[in-house]
């Protein structure tokens, strides 16, 4: 899909009682560029329930609104939102109508705008933020939009945003081989019939693998195509050598090109050995980590690629290889941060499961 930054020009205000929350704004309503941690510049209160957790801030309940124009280019086209975090419990809106609800405010979630726009008119992008039930996450987690938002616009059929995955099936100094996986998603009523290419492009740009499966029939809703593609005489990725190749992969009907989706990744082998360890592309590999929350100080819980890319140098500088993110999944640019510098990552999803550690967490 066609993917750019929906991040300019928000309008947010803070709860100001159930009816006005959700239906109107506010005249003095802030104008912000996203990503932006609505807890951070709260005042500290010495009995707020959430403790040192967060500074003693509290929580509360926020509102960000935007207008989007539904021009003639895009009648027609499958429109997504993609949020790569939003704490917590995030409702979005379209027009009035919910097109969304996530309440985990540590992954990244999708809401589907094209059903509810309208041409012609400024359609409202509203976004209601719930961290008011206190206290949940036992670190600072901050409020708010605090990761990027993403306008995602393709065909009917299209490549599901995130939906290619690339595996190391096996890998040595002679040749690799990548087990690719793609899916596509059809919102159409109408059967398609497509090919999938995938291209392995090495840190220069050129082309060291290609595959292309033949036509096949697109369903409604989400297709898989599987392949292999080998790579020979592979720059492996690591720690001392953290090189990284492009995974380019093209959506065609007929020759024509519906959607393109690239994706940069590393060549390795991870192994347990009940003798030599962890072994990293057949090399045995102690870790030197350090568990790392998600916020940046004065800066809050706001994720930005300078912000995660200076934090993993200083540490990487500081002859640490490995993080282990404390305690939920890391967003996409500490993630990329980390790809590019060479440092391996434990990527938690949760610490609770059945038994609470907090009144109002995620058990």
């Amino acid at each position: 899909m066609n993917i750019t930054s929906f991040n300019k020009g928000w309008r947010f205000f803070e709860d100001r009682g159930a009816f006005k929350l959700v239906w109107s704004v506010p005249q003095d309503a802030r104008v912000l560029d996203l990503p932006h941690d609505a807890m951070i510049m709260k005042p500290a209160r010495p009995d707020s329930p959430n403790g040192r957790n967060t500074g003693f801030r509290n929580g509360g309940q926020y509102v960000y609104v935007k207008s989007f124009e539904l021009t003639e280019d895009l009648l027609g086209k499958t429109i997504l939102l993609r949020f790569d975090g939003v704490y917590m419990n995030a409702s979005v809106f379209v027009n009035g109508q919910r097109a969304a609800f996530h309440p985990y405010g540590y992954t990244a979630f999708e809401a589907r705008l094209d059903p509810f726009l309208k041409p012609g008119t400024d359609n409202e992008i509203r976004v209601v933020v719930n961290n008011a039930a206190m206290s949940n996450s036992r670190w600072y987690s901050g409020s708010g939009i605090y990761r990027d938002v993403w306008l995602c616009v393709g065909e009917q059929a299209h490549l599901q945003p995130l939906g290619v995955q690339l595996r190391t099936l096996h890998a040595d100094e002679n040749k690799a081989l990548l087990g690719v996986s793609v899916t596509v998603s059809n919102l159409g009523d109408l059967l398609e019939q497509v090919s999938v290419q995938t291209r392995v492009l090495d840190a220069a740009g050129h082309e060291v693998a290609r595959h292309e499966t033949p036509a096949a029939v697109l369903l409604t809703g989400e297709n898989t195509f599987s392949n292999e593609l080998e790579v020979a005489s592979p720059a492996l990725w690591s720690e001392d050598s953290p090189v990284l190749y492009t995974c380019e992969t093209t959506l065609l009907r007929n020759g024509r090109v519906l959607d393109m989706d690239t994706a940069s990744f590393g060549i390795r082998t991870i192994r347990l050995d009940p003798d030599q360890g962890l072994l990293i592309n057949g090399k045995a590999t102690k870790l030197r980590g350090a568990c790392v929350h998600h916020d940046h100080g004065p800066l809050g819980a706001v994720s930005s690629y300078d912000a995660e890319y200076r934090r993993v140098k200083k540490l990487k500088d500081a002859s640490f290889n490995a993080l282990r993110m404390a305690h939920h999944p890391a967003g996409p640019d500490l993630l990329r941060a980390c790809d590019a510098l060479g440092v391996y990552v434990m990527d938690e999803a949760f610490d609770l499961w059945t038994r609470a550690k907090n009144d109002h967490d995620y058990a």
